[in-house]
């Protein structure tokens, strides 16, 4: 049996970070991550072996790594793969159990006595008239061993504070519920961080310390690069629902960044599906399309209009404002 048995799972998150995955891709995804934390959060980076852990032929998991790789993160030597939210839990797992041995030990060197003299003291207390009732002594002695102290999982991190506003803690993912929590004092990061942090789509599966470790890597002109990037891939995620963001990480590690590079001053630019729908609405009405600003009217060679929007007849006669005028 794993040495933690208990996997901490936040269902909310969990839901708001798969939701766009098929029934085939959750079961692997939750296959996975009991593998990883049975394994001590981490699995080989072999896609023979992660279809075996993951109870799919090899044949179907290369159809969907993809999708899965997107929540997994890889190590620097590429020989092992992990989760980012399951490798803070297990921690705080670890760290609990060392903690409650730690007790146990201190205990157990303070209080103990001989076996012997734990009877002769019992058979005392038993014969005296003004002995002591247990529940009215400061301490007892240690009964247990730390190879007895238990390693289960406790309540997964952090318990909810129900004085915060709406129970919502002040580091939370899209859905609400806590990115990431560490035991002790909370680690503070470079204003410059935080503020990357802050801006970047975050979900609650992402680390905080894992992102921060590859900001610490960069140089101050790549720092720069990433904070003026964020803007524009926080516009293409909204303006592309269904593509998860993926991990701030691996947006560092893997330059993610560079494809975004001027991209922020044009992000409020970024052409949704609403303003679509009000562009083809103005149209319709008016019969008058504005290709200088939305490019080709529907059905034209170029047209940027999503396809899904088009109605029968659009595009036909409608005219540019500068031909209407002649």
């Amino acid at each position: 049996m794993a040495q933690f048995p208990a996997l901490p799972l936040w269902t909310d998150a969990y839901l708001a970070d798969t939701k766009h995955l098929t029934t085939l891709e959750h079961g692997v995804y939750l296959l996975l991550l009991i593998a990883m934390w049975r394994a001590g959060g981490s699995l080989p980076n072999d896609d023979r072996k992660l279809a075996r852990f993951a109870g799919v032929q090899t044949n179907q998991w290369f159809r969907i790594r993809p999708t899965m790789m997107e929540f997994m993160r890889v190590s620097v030597d590429g020989l092992s793969i992990s989760q980012g939210r399951l490798s803070d839990e297990l921690q705080y797992v670890r760290d609990h159990a060392k903690k409650q041995a730690s007790n146990a030990r201190t205990r157990w060197q303070k209080d103990t006595v001989p076996p012997a003299s734990v009877q002769q003291r019992h058979s005392e207390s038993l014969n005296s008239s003004d002995a002591i009732p247990l529940k009215d002594k400061e301490t007892g002695d240690a009964t247990a061993s730390v190879w007895q102290c238990q390693t289960d999982a406790p309540t997964p991190t952090p318990t909810p504070n129900i004085e915060t506003p709406n129970g919502v803690f002040p580091e939370t993912g899209v859905s609400g519920m806590p990115a990431k929590a560490s035991p002790g004092k909370r680690k503070s990061y470079p204003d410059e961080f935080e503020q990357a942090w802050k801006a970047y789509p975050t979900t609650a599966n992402m680390s905080k310390a894992e992102g921060h470790k590859a900001w610490a890597r960069l140089d101050a002109e790549d720092r720069t690069a990433v904070a003026k990037a964020i803007p524009g891939f926080v516009a293409y995620c909204k303006a592309n629902p269904d593509y998860p963001p993926i991990y701030f990480e691996r947006f560092i590690s893997k330059r993610r960044f560079d494809g975004f590079a001027g991209t922020s001053a044009a992000a409020e630019k970024v052409e949704t599906r609403a303003d679509w729908l009000k562009r083809l609405n103005y149209a319709r009405d008016t019969r008058r399309w504005d290709e200088a600003n939305w490019g080709p009217a529907p059905n034209r060679p170029g047209s940027r209009v999503p396809g899904e929007l088009l109605q029968v007849g659009d595009g036909t006669g409608w005219l540019s404002p500068v031909a209407a005028a002649a």
